[in-house]
């Protein structure tokens, strides 16, 4: 799979010749083909097999005490999560676009969070600016990448600490930051936080962050990290209005 450095080379490639650009788009397109018939054809059978050990379960619940059982069962299912988090960064890129007040649609993210929170101690604050305008953009995966980052924040946080949601409008973007006070990254670490199969979450798969890349990247934003180890970290989105 590509690399975020690998992309922005193949962009910079294609730019310099419009034939290199046409076949590196064909490429492409035959490459997440590929990819996204591998993941479906895997993903189907796999699913019937992780439902069917569930049924065998609930129906023979002796079942629980074979060694390994268990571990056969969680596995199965990181497997099937991982093949949806695949197919869900194969199309990052396919937007449905429409048009929304980004801060009603920011505001309900940030209630929805604040209830998960209700049984931890963590704090959570948003600061959404009144005077954000209407977006164009694909609300459904705008929203799946906001619920990610805030989701990475509680991870980053061991016990007690504080995650902010702040919202403005920069120029002719808008920016959402969420930031947090957890265990930050480490230098070395920053420069591939958004390649896929990246991860230094125990059992992260390491497409969260790269799916998050990507759309925002097919919304002609950005999004970026500053961090340092044991202070925290600051993940940026910008959208252009």
């Amino acid at each position: 799979m590509l690399n975020t450095t690998d992309s922005q080379k193949l962009k910079v490639l294609a730019k310099q010749n419009p034939e290199i650009q046409i076949l590196i788009e064909k490429l492409m397109k035959e490459y997440e083909f590929i990819l996204s018939k591998m993941s479906h054809e895997i993903r189907n059978p796999l699913t019937l097999v992780y439902s069917s050990l569930q049924l065998m379960e609930a129906q023979h619940p002796q079942l629980t005490k074979i060694q390994h059982w268990s571990d056969t069962l969680e596995d199965v299912k990181y497997i099937c999560g991982l093949l949806d988090e695949l197919s869900s960064y194969n199309h990052g890129e396919h937007l449905n676009l429409s048009v929304f007040p980004f801060s009603v649609f920011l505001r309900h993210i940030a209630l929805s969070f604040a209830l998960s929170l209700e049984q931890t101690n963590i704090q959570f604050c948003s600061e959404i600016a009144d005077n954000l305008p209407d977006l164009i953009g694909d609300q459904r995966k705008l929203q799946e990448v906001l619920l990610n980052l805030l989701q990475n924040a509680k991870d980053a946080i061991t016990q007690n600490g504080l995650i902010r949601l702040k919202a403005f409008c920069n120029d002719h973007h808008v920016i959402v930051e969420i930031t947090d006070d957890g265990c930050g990254l480490t230098s070395e670490q920053i420069p591939t936080i958004f390649s896929p199969f990246t991860s230094y979450k125990t059992n992260g798969t390491g497409l969260g962050l790269a799916i998050c890349k990507r759309i925002i990247d097919s919304h002609r934003g950005t999004l970026t990290v500053s961090s340092k180890l044991g202070s925290g970290a600051t993940f940026t989105v910008s959208l252009p209005l």
